[in-house]
């Protein structure tokens, strides 16, 4: 898992996934590969289990924002992960994130379902699909 993330350092990605019962535990599985992270939750609806919780312990701070830019612009330079998860962008958005990640050398990793509005093919991000179901 350590090299599946480190084949992204300093990039913005973009995991897309269909969620499941047990997506945000998996999810959180993958901070323990990663030295600091401060992860952005739209609204949260499934509590990661306490022994996840307690791996990532003084290394992740987790926020629940509706608004995920002005997080990530506050908290650039104490993170070098940021995760957002469940959101939905436009091109500009994601251009913004594809931007802010290579300027400053952070991963932003953005976990969600399909994008709505973005052109398909011109999108400005490493797109990963996920699938869960798989172990």
């Amino acid at each position: 898992m350590k090299d599946f993330l480190g084949r992204f350092s300093y990039e913005y990605v973009r995991f897309q996934y269909t969620p499941s019962q047990d997506s945000i535990s998996r999810i959180y599985a993958f901070l323990e590969y990663v030295p600091d992270a401060l992860v952005i939750h739209r609204r949260l609806e499934t509590i990661p289990s306490f022994r996840l919780l307690r791996k990532c312990r003084n290394r992740v701070k987790i926020l629940i924002e509706e608004e995920p830019f002005q997080a990530v612009l506050d908290h650039l330079n104490n993170f070098s992960t940021f995760v957002l998860l469940e959101y939905e962008f436009n091109n500009f958005e994601h251009e913004f994130l594809r931007q802010a990640s290579m300027a400053n050398r952070k991963s932003i990793f953005l976990f969600s379902g399909t994008q709505k509005e973005c052109a398909f093919g011109k999108e400005s991000y490493h797109l990963v699909r996920l699938d869960f179901g798989l172990s």
